[in-house]
């Protein structure tokens, strides 16, 4: 079996933190020299949001030509005994507990080398490794384990650890004996526990390496045997297997988990009958183009014809013999002596101007043509992307960062400036090599110095262009990953400050902010490291150079020889330049490509036909359709037959597949197994437009987009009814009343201007703009709407497309009866299936249960009116109309009964009140009529602490006369001041009102 791989193993970094499993994968075949489509393996691997498993890890590998096994060996095994176990991949803990994907790669030292796709590449010594790896915990026969304990492979580890103590060789050698004549598990496992407590005394230093330890592990040994605790002598933490309470047949195993990968003589063939899974696993290995972005690109520019591309090369290198050229102009113009003639030094001046003239003229046009390239390029790489955006699976957006791919689409603009970069590379290089050719036309006994002038200043800088270009894409890697903090802010701003979660966000941020930072400086250190590197070799050669040419005796073309040659060194750092920029522009169009090699469904061969309701409902069949998503099964074996035209409601708890199993009509997800029929024929992804074009689809996740009303409900269709009837079948008319600009309103990003109710009714009334779909699929279409709308939407829905075959996905127990058949769907599976009735009947089926949970439910919230207060919110006022608004009237009435009363104090005289509460205003918050607390309360609660200091009285008819408020003003404005002790009794606290929360006055005496 060939391990051999790689010394270093290349470095691939996660693009989400679910990514892990995908790129320590890569990283494993990039070592083994095996080119692998990084997108392809993520889609091998079901990569979602929940991460990838080992056991599916383990299953692309092998089939993608390695021998990958899967072991769980206690820590200390896997440290001790390298050679045979690495390369591996481990699983570590992060410091939040989750588990965590890395490769160890190999063993130097003390040290081991491993690639996290967290961090990178790095050096991590093996006690730090030992606290880092995820200890899980399994059960285990008690039979296997004492089968795989006394195999050579683990006396070994055992015999090379107790060497590593100190121990004798026939120490070592009575100890395995003893154990291994135990057929029980327990004495190698005593073994191997006082062996393992004994290593750490030694190394923190407890005892001594030789005898001492030797002694210490033989009296643990021997005392753990006559242990009857088992664990008296030997803590129980040192034992890696220990007895299960449940069953002594069966041990409790700790150990880390790991996958040990080899690479195989000869891939296996794929079987033909394979699944789809399998065919995305086999086209990780036929998408080379994925790590050659710049021959895609060349593709593209291909387009626009080879003449341009032919033209612009010969005209760079025709520049680059110019330079040459004006050279030796320059030269002949300086040698012109103060005795040449006027004339002759004239037409040298003119000969070199014209030539400067033309030297331009021709670098103009290929410039210009340079960046109309550019420019073509972008516009091709758009389109493409956007070409393919709708093929994409939905599965694709759902396992990958938003912030990710906002990133790339930010950086496709950087894309136009890659033929700019290609001719600057191509002039310099031009200028370098006819430099070099006139160096050698010069001095041929310095062609050889010369020509190692010219391979260092170009070889050099692409020599390290493998280390810039896997430093730079992790550069942008962590850059792009950054980008979900940024967006989570803004999104999730209120959810953040509701739960305090402001720390947390920072800490997580701070932790990638600095492993960017540390991948920014070492490509800094890298590119300055080979700068200096190529300018002391270009240096140290030209010296050379030029000392030999002035010892010969500089004549006129040995000084020429001298300016060529001081110019190689300004050309190999030009090269040096442009080499250090190449990784950037290659990431990034890298990582803009990914999208386009990502599976898709093909485009539609043929015009899609419109839907007509004479057609009629499909026959929808399932055959033994599985569904796994994410390495889990959601859909198991569902077989049922759906005739045309018949509506059913699916019900079931949350995560019972529901979605999942009308998902697969829409194309969302490719069954893992079995197939799917229309009307007898297999429904597959090339007609997947055809048929969408046929089906009206009411979801939550629909997007509503930041354009007019009109524009969002006449989406994806060409019907031309009026806009105003289908919102009148939506019950939309109102809401049309309260937008601005009526149709022409636009509707906020993802439909934020409206309630989720009217969003909601704004889906529903883009799906009836298809009254002539064939298939409709309703999942929970009344979410946010009140009982009323939602019982006449659904008769409305029902009426407007009874030719059609409807699945209605609903929570609604009840809604759901009313159709003449259910889907009873729980743990990806059909547990029921028949007409309502016939299921209500029986008392012990799922439906029936999910009913009488469903009554319990609305009678414990609805009609328990002891427990719960009914709250509605009417054109933005809150009502609670079961109850009257008894803190106003309480406080009014008690007001009207003391304003006509007498008030004394204890310092003053008696006085009466100066003003009546007359009228009554409706409460800005429940309705009802009251006191005008917001303006009259108000005026009279700062005048009831007051003391009369005018002297004048007013008959009690005037005070009559006069209105509250008129007679508030009036005391307000007495002597410019506030008044003082107008009233004779005092406000001497608020009662909030029951219904609106506004607190109102509490009038005593």
């Amino acid at each position: 079996m060939s391990r051999a791989r790689r010394f270093l193993i290349p470095e691939v970094i996660q693009t989400s933190a679910m990514d892990c499993g995908p790129a320590s994968l890569k990283a494993v075949l990039a070592g083994f020299g095996i080119n692998a489509a990084y997108d392809r393996l993520r889609e091998a691997c079901n990569t979602e949001v929940d991460g990838t498993s080992v056991d599916t890890i383990q299953a692309v590998a092998a089939k993608l030509g390695l021998e990958a096994d899967q072991l769980m060996l206690p820590v200390d095994h896997l440290l001790t005994q390298p050679q045979r176990l690495l390369p591996a991949l481990v699983v570590l803990r992060l410091p939040q507990g989750l588990p965590h994907f890395a490769v160890i790669w190999r063993k130097l030292g003390s040290y081991l080398l491993m690639m996290d796709p967290a961090k990178g590449r790095r050096w991590v010594h093996q006690d730090r490794l030992a606290e880092e790896l995820y200890i899980h915990r399994a059960v285990v026969g008690a039979e296997d384990w004492r089968e795989w304990a006394g195999g050579e492979g683990s006396l070994d580890t055992l015999r090379g650890s107790m060497r590593t103590l100190g121990c004798r060789e026939h120490a070592v050698e009575a100890l395995i004996a003893t154990a291994v004549a135990d057929a029980s598990w327990f004495s190698l496992a005593c073994l191997d526990a006082a062996r393992r407590m004994v290593y750490l005394m030694v190394r923190a230093g407890a005892l001594k390496r030789g005898a001492e330890a030797a002694r210490m592990l033989d009296h643990l040994f021997h005392s753990g045997l006559s242990d009857g605790d088992r664990g008296r002598t030997i803590p129980i933490h040192y034992w890696s297997v220990r007895e299960t309470v449940d069953d002594a047949d069966y041990l409790g195993l700790d150990g880390a988990v790991l996958v040990t990968f080899a690479k195989a003589e000869a891939a296996p063939e794929p079987a033909p009958t394979e699944s789809s899974v399998d065919a995305t696993t086999a086209a990780v290995l036929s998408e080379d183009d994925s790590q050659r972005p710049m021959r895609h690109v060349l593709r593209l520019l291909r387009r626009d014809g080879f003449g341009i591309l032919w033209l612009v090369g010969f005209g760079l290198l025709f520049a680059a013999v110019g330079v040459l050229l004006e050279a030796l102009l320059f030269r002949a113009l300086l040698t012109l002596g103060v005795g040449s003639d006027v004339g002759e030094r004239l037409g040298t001046m003119t000969a070199l101007l014209v030539f400067l003239f033309a030297l331009l003229c021709l670098q103009l046009p290929i410039f210009d043509a340079i960046l109309r390239l550019g420019r073509h390029l972008e516009v091709r790489l758009r389109l493409a992307i956007l070409h393919k955006i709708p093929w994409l699976g939905d599965r694709y957006f759902h396992s990958r960062p938003t912030s990710d791919l906002a990133e790339r689409a930010h950086r496709l603009m950087q894309v136009r400036d890659l033929p700019t970069l290609a001719g600057q590379g191509v002039a310099v290089v031009g200028n370098l090599l006819v430099t070099a050719a006139g160096m050698i036309w010069l001095a041929p006994r310095y062609a050889p110095l010369i020509g190692l002038l010219a391979v260092v200043a170009v070889h050099g800088p692409f020599c390290a262009l493998s280390f810039l270009t896997e430093t730079d894409l992790k550069v942008r890697t962590y850059l792009g990953s950054m980008g979900t903090f940024y967006l989570d802010a803004l999104s999730g701003l209120v959810p953040i400050k509701a739960h305090g979660a402001e720390r947390a966000v920072r800490t997580e941020h701070e932790g990638l902010v600095t492993a960017w930072a540390r991948a920014a400086k070492r490509f800094l250190w890298q590119s300055v490291a080979l700068d200096t590197l190529q300018r002391t070799l270009l240096t140290a050669l030209t010296t050379v150079l030029v000392v030999g040419a002035l010892l010969d005796g500089a004549q006129g073309g040995d000084l020429l020889l001298i300016y060529w040659a001081l110019n190689v060194p300004m050309y190999g750092e030009q090269i040096a330049e442009l080499v250090r920029r190449f990784p950037a522009y290659r990431n990034v169009t890298l990582r803009l490509l990914e999208p386009l090699g990502a599976p898709g469904a093909p485009p539609p061969a043929t015009e899609v036909p419109a839907a007509s309701a004479a057609a009629g409902g499909p026959e929808v069949r399932f055959e033994q359709v599985a569904l796994h998503l994410g390495g889990r099964p959601v859909i198991h074996g569902c077989s049922l037959t759906v005739a045309a035209g018949e509506h059913i409601a699916v019900v079931g708890a949350s995560g019972a597949g529901k979605s999942s199993l009308v998902g697969l009509l829409l194309g969302w997800s490719e069954p893992s197994a079995g197939r799917i029929l229309l009307d007898g024929a297999p429904l597959t992804a090339a007609g997947f437009e055809a048929w969408r074009a046929q089906t009206a689809w009411v979801d939550g996740s629909v997007c509503l987009w930041n354009r007019s009303l009109e524009e969002n409900i006449r989406y994806g269709t060409d019907n031309s009814a009026p806009p105003l009837d289908l919102l009148r079948q939506a019950d939309l008319t109102e809401l049309l009343e309260t937008l601005p600009d009526g149709y022409h309103t636009a509707l906020g990003e993802a439909g934020g201007l409206l309630s989720g109710g009217e969003g909601q009714r704004v889906r529903l009334a883009r799906a009836f703009a298809r009254p002539n779909a064939r298939c409709v699929i309703l999942d929970e279409p009344f979410r946010g709407l009140d009982q009323s709308k939602r019982e006449h939407l659904f008769e409305q829905a029902r009426d407007l497309w009874s030719h059609a075959t409807m699945f209605c996905i609903t929570h609604e127990v009840r809604a759901a009866a009313r159709f003449p058949r259910v889907l009873v769907m729980d743990a990806g599976r059909v547990v029921e299936d028949g007409a309502p009735e016939r299921l209500l009947a029986d008392a012990d089926s799922r439906f029936a249960a999910l009913m009488r949970q469903e009554l319990q439910t609305q009678a414990f919230h609805f009609d328990n009116r002891s427990a719960w207060r009914k709250w509605r919110l009417v054109e933005g006022r809150l009502l609670e109309p079961q109850r009257a608004c008894m803190p106003h009237e309480d406080a009014s009435l008690e007001a009207e009964s003391l304003v006509r009363t007498k008030m004394t104090t204890k310092r003053k005289r008696r006085k009466r009140m100066g003003f009546m509460l007359r009228g009554r205003t409706p409460c800005e918050q429940c309705g009802l009529a009251r006191i005008a607390h917001e303006d009259s309360s108000r005026e009279a609660e700062s005048l009831v602490s007051t003391k009369m200091t005018t002297k004048r009285k007013r008959s009690r008819a005037d005070l009559r006369r006069s209105s509250a408020p008129s007679r508030i003003a009036r005391l307000s404005k007495a002597d410019g001041r506030t008044p003082r002790n107008r009233m004779g009794f005092m406000l001497r606290g608020r009662t909030p009102c029951e219904q609106c929360g506004l607190k109102v006055p509490a009038w005593k005496n």
